[in-house]
């Protein structure tokens, strides 16, 4: 049987002693058993992750390098292995799988989204907006403000963020934004001043379906992500959020490395993302980009039992014979004029453009006013 005679002397023992389990294989016998690095990375890890819950194993395996790296370290699958046994991970929701057209190459679509309702530890409320570009999935910037929601930050302090972030990155082609303000209508009534400023530049924006967070899914991830890596409830006051942010958006970017990009960084894998597509310059606004915007669409209002309608914050009076029917609006840009027609096509009246006005578009830069207080 190819078996030696103290083989056949244990096993007999084994049976005398335990009856017939003793000849059971015994494998959770096998294999190393207790921690096989370093019990002080196994300490350090799993202080770190009761400490910082929303931190992942990759960022953690980062800070071990920066901090302690005094040897050869764990793999990020055993700190996940060992965060599992503690008891300190959670099961990952699985998510529905729905098929979209992403940009193609870096700076061709950014996608913009606002972090808000938040808190410093001095009680300062704080929101952010976070921007991303949508190709390779890299945070370009998230400027803070000292605001809880983004609708009540002034607009002249957008602008000259974007206006940072344009210097910076170049312009993209478009940016793909919620239909909150101050870059949206919820009710979808009219298009702010902000993203037609933004039309002025060049770049088209598209505004994402409602209830849809998968449409802007790469920065819907970034927010958490960054949101996590910057531990809020550790920062004292906005300055110290504004300097973690900025520390994490670089790690996100140029040192965590992405495994659907084979374990290289965001910055190894789109080289060309440090390139602008196109320079920013502020004397490069077109307000003739802005009109031929405005004039391939349309909206409709129903009229008043007294003949008006409201149409971006003015109320125009058309006629009494049309109360209470459906018309459409459109911009004729070679007048620059509003055109209300009836449902059937028949014209009723023009009125002279006179809010979205280039002077008022360009001064969106200086404005105090918030995207709530001009509504």
């Amino acid at each position: 049987m190819g078996v030696s005679y103290d083989a056949v002397r244990r096993i007999c023992k084994r049976q005398d002693q335990l009856g017939e389990a003793g000849l059971l294989p015994r494998y959770k016998q096998c294999g190393t058993t207790g921690i096989r690095l370093s019990v002080f990375y196994h300490r350090v890890s799993l202080w770190l992750k009761r400490a910082h819950p929303l931190w992942g194993a990759p960022y953690i395996h980062l800070q071990l390098d920066a901090r302690y790296a005094m040897g050869r370290l764990p793999s990020i699958r055993t700190l996940q292995l060992w965060f599992k046994a503690a008891g300190l991970t959670k099961p990952r929701p699985q998510l529905l799988n729905s098929p979209k057209v992403w940009a193609e190459y870096p700076h061709q679509v950014w996608q913009v989204d606002a972090k808000e309702q938040q808190r410093t530890l001095d009680g300062t409320k704080v929101c952010w907006l976070t921007v991303v570009d949508e190709k390779s999935g890299a945070v370009l910037a998230a400027p803070v403000f000292p605001y809880g929601r983004i609708g009540q930050v002034p607009l002249g302090l957008i602008c000259e963020q974007l206006q940072l972030i344009f210097r910076q990155w170049g312009l993209p082609q478009a940016i793909k934004i919620d239909n909150g303000r101050p870059f949206g209508d919820p009710k979808r009534l009219q298009i702010p001043l902000l993203p037609l400023w933004l039309v002025g530049y060049g770049i088209e924006p598209i505004w994402n379906r409602a209830a849809r967070p998968t449409d802007n899914a790469k920065v819907e991830r970034a927010q958490a992500t960054t949101a996590n890596w910057a531990d809020l409830a550790t920062c004292s006051d906005i300055a110290d959020l504004r300097q973690k942010l900025a520390q994490v958006i670089v790690t996100q970017r140029e040192r965590y490395p992405v495994r659907r990009l084979n374990e290289q960084t965001r910055q190894q894998a789109y080289p060309t993302i440090d390139t602008p597509l196109c320079l920013f310059e502020i004397s490069h606004f077109d307000y003739q980009l802005v009109l031929a915007f405005l004039q391939r669409r349309s909206w409709h209002r129903k009229v008043s039992k007294i003949g008006v309608i409201s149409f971006y914050y003015q109320r125009w009076f058309l006629n009494r014979s049309v109360a209470d029917q459906w018309v459409s609006i459109r911009l004729e840009a070679t007048s620059n004029e509003w055109v209300i027609f009836t449902d059937t096509g028949e014209f009723i009246k023009s009125f002279s453009n006179t809010v979205i006005t280039e002077q008022a578009l360009l001064s969106l830069a200086t404005s105090q006013t918030n995207s709530d207080e001009s509504c």
